[in-house]
C-alpha cells in the first residue's frame, strides 16, 4: 500500500494553511471576501481589453484579413 505525495499535496497545503491562521489569529473569512473583491475589481479592469486581443486575434486568423 504506497501513498502517492501527490495526492496528499492540497489536503496538506490547506491544512497548512488553516494552522497558520489559526496561529497568527487571522480572520479567515474576512481575508478570503477582501481576496475576491480584490480579484474581481482587477477582473472588470482587464476584461476590456481581453476581449479586444480576442477580437484581433481572430480578426487576423481569418483568411480574407491577410491581403
Amino acid at each position: 500500500m504506497t501513498v502517492d505525495i501527490a495526492s496528499l499535496l492540497i489536503p496538506l497545503l490547506l491544512t497548512a494553511a488553516a494552522l497558520w491562521a489559526l496561529g497568527r489569529r487571522v480572520d479567515v473569512y474576512d481575508a478570503l471576501t477582501a481576496g475576491a473583491s480584490e480579484g474581481l475589481t482587477v477582473l472588470l479592469r482587464i476584461v476590456p481589453s481581453l476581449i479586444c486581443l480576442l477580437y484581433t486575434s481572430d480578426a487576423a486568423d481569418e483568411r480574407s484579413s491577410v491581403d
